[in-house]
Order: C-alpha cells, then structure tokens, then sequence
C-alpha cells in the first residue's frame, strides 16, 4: 500500500515541472505493433525490474496526453521508486496529437532528469540515456538500465 502511495506521488510531482525541449532519438515512417504488443516483447528481451502499469485513464494527470491524442498506450513504472525505469508507449491518432504527446513526453524526461539531480544523483545515468522515440504514430519515452536491449526490440519491430 505504501509503495502505491509512493509511486501515485511521484507521479503528481510531475504536474508541477515544465516543459524543456529533448533531442528525439528516432523519427522514421514506420508504424509499429500495438504499444501492449511493444512492452510483451520488450519484457521477453530486456531484464527488466518489477513493473507497475498506469491505467490510461490517468494518462492526462500524469504526463499531460489527452485520452483523445492516441487509441492505445501503455505506461510502466518500476514499482521500486528509487528506480529511474519508466516505458511509455502512445500510439497516437494523427501527426499532430504525436506531436504533442512528444512534447509532454520531454517534459517528463527532463522531470526525471531534475529530479535525479536534486535527490536520486546514481540514477542520472540511467536517465541520461533515456530515449524519446517516434515511429510514425508511436510515440514512446523509454528508460532503462536496459536501455540497448529495448532499442533492438524498437529497431526489430519497425523492419
């Protein structure tokens, strides 16, 4: 209970940074599989810590995504909250509403970063390496330990 009430925290923490522009990783035509079918087959690849999912209909509270800007998506957080993993797949309805989810998406990377900074400075080469991607309409914020196995998945998926 404790740990739930922790991880719902540090969520409501990012509601009160800004925006800072980041560098996106990839930006190809491609259309990726559905985001569930992305995180099964990044969870059969990647070692990845205990995960817990956000439900969509929190997507606007947390990371500022419309529940209108996209048809699927899934977040995963590492349940420890001392722990920087967090994968973040949208699979947006048009150009424009991918657009904006990368937007908040950067935003929540340079959360990440600020705070890691300020409290959690081992894990800022983790996050550091962390990766806004965009595959045509899929949008994704990926951070990990794991960070070049999960690449692969991406790099597999979108051939």
């Amino acid at each position: 209970m404790i740990r739930k009430i922790a991880v719902c925290l540090f969520f409501a923490l990012f509601m009160l940074t800004s925006c800072e522009k980041n560098k996106i990783e990839s930006k190809s035509p491609a259309e990726l599989p559905e985001p569930s079918e992305i995180y099964a087959a990044i969870v059969k690849t990647a070692e990845l810590p205990e995960m817990v999912e956000l439900p969509q209909e929190l997507f606007p509270y947390y990371y500022g995504i419309e529940s209108d800007w996209f048809d699927s998506a899934v977040s995963y957080t590492c349940l420890d909250v001392l722990q920087p993993d967090e994968i973040v797949i949208v699979r947006a309805v048009s150009e424009n509403a991918a657009d904006d989810i990368t937007e908040k998406l950067e935003a929540r990377l340079a959360y990440k970063k600020k705070s890691a900074e300020n409290y959690l400075p081992e894990t800022i080469p983790f996050i550091r390496d962390g990766v806004i991607r965009q595959d045509g309409l899929t949008v994704s914020l990926l951070v990990s330990g794991e960070i070049d196995a999960i690449i692969r998945v991406y790099n597999n998926a979108a051939n």
